[in-house]
């Protein structure tokens, strides 16, 4: 089972919130699986070893979810006006109107700022023709072998992957700050796509920093092998994108003049070093924590397993007391990362 799915049976961490966990990405075409099940490269989040949870990469979808997440089950009358492309939320204005006259003042103040931002985030991601093959969910627990890639591998007319990933930003801040659920994986990529990223511009990377040059970004799994600069600048422009999201969760209070950001962990990882391909020296990345985490630090672990991270979340952050956490082939015991906790 994957960590997220670890906090999301965990009532604590998942804090009354109608979605236990939410799954979405920004997977534009299929990508190949090599020889090995789709699913592997396709999806970040478990329930059990063998069954994968999937993920929405339709903003609508996403939205309808969120949404769904708020409501009873559909009533005919609600389900046929959806088909009819009528918004979800004009469905279940008359119950807002109803709860709102049961609030307080600053009640009210708050549920209107969650309807605007409801209403402007579905505007934007009902404006996304939901016939594109380019924005299909993949949804379902089992990713078969489809065959040959769609015709769209690249930003087209249609085809934005920059307005792709800042939906699926409103979303999720949407989601923390409509509480609607806690939990959130989100896989910027599949990890064998061959998206050509032409939209990014590429930069070379010293370590003093970075600079534009000439050209674009190539293929994603191509520049894995070699293309140091290209594989570095997607990965600049994806980070680019995680922050973006961090700090729409930086804007958003919650009480006790903390943010969302500071009651949330954010981490960003990737199964890969870089484009030599090594996997024993992972970057990780924590953003928020605030009050459990040591902020502002670079932390080289050397051959720590990634599983004693996980684990010092769950008990040190989350207060799960787990015994363990998956297991580390060298046979060592668990041990709390205590570089990374604040205090």
């Amino acid at each position: 089972m994957s960590f997220d799915q670890v906090l999301a049976s965990f009532a604590p961490a998942v804090g009354g919130a109608p979605l236990a966990s939410l799954q979405v990405g920004l997977s534009s075409t299929q990508s190949s699986c090599d020889g090995e099940p789709c699913s592997l490269s396709r999806s970040v989040s478990w329930r059990t070893q063998t069954q994968p949870t999937g993920k929405l990469v339709d903003p609508k979808e996403v939205f309808e979810q969120l949404v769904g997440a708020t409501q009873s089950p559909e009533t005919p009358e609600q389900t046929r006006q959806r088909g009819i492309h009528q918004s979800v939320l004009d469905a279940v204005g008359e119950s807002a109107q109803t709860l709102r006259g049961r609030l307080s003042t600053y009640d009210r103040l708050r549920l209107d700022e969650f309807m605007q931002a409801l209403r402007s985030v579905e505007e934007r991601a009902t404006a996304l023709p939901s016939e594109r093959p380019l924005c299909r969910p993949t949804s379902t627990p089992v990713f078969p072998d489809v065959g040959p890639l769609v015709p769209f591998r690249q930003n087209t007319a249609p085809y934005d992957k920059g307005l792709h990933a800042d939906l699926m930003n409103d979303l999720i801040a949407l989601a923390f700050q409509c509480n609607l659920t806690r939990i959130v994986s989100y896989m910027l990529e599949d990890e064998r796509s061959e998206f050509i990223y032409d939209n990014v511009p590429r930069r070379h990377f010293t370590e003093a920093g970075s600079v534009q040059v000439d050209g674009t970004c190539g293929e994603y799994q191509s520049v894995q092998h070699g293309v140091t600069d290209d594989f570095a600048t997607i990965t600049w422009w994806n980070v680019g994108k995680v922050a973006s999201l961090c700090q729409k969760l930086a804007s958003i209070p919650e009480g006790e003049g903390r943010s969302v950001l500071d009651n949330t962990v954010v981490f960003l990882g990737s199964c890969i070093h870089g484009s030599d391909h090594r996997c024993d020296r992972l970057p990780a990345l924590l953003i928020g924590g605030s009050g459990s985490l040591a902020l502002d630090q670079h932390v080289d672990l050397g051959t720590r397993p990634l599983r004693d991270l996980y684990y010092t979340l769950a008990n040190s952050v989350y207060g799960m007391n787990l015994a363990s956490f998956g297991t580390n082939r060298m046979g060592t015991p668990h041990r709390a990362v205590t570089e990374l906790l604040a205090g």
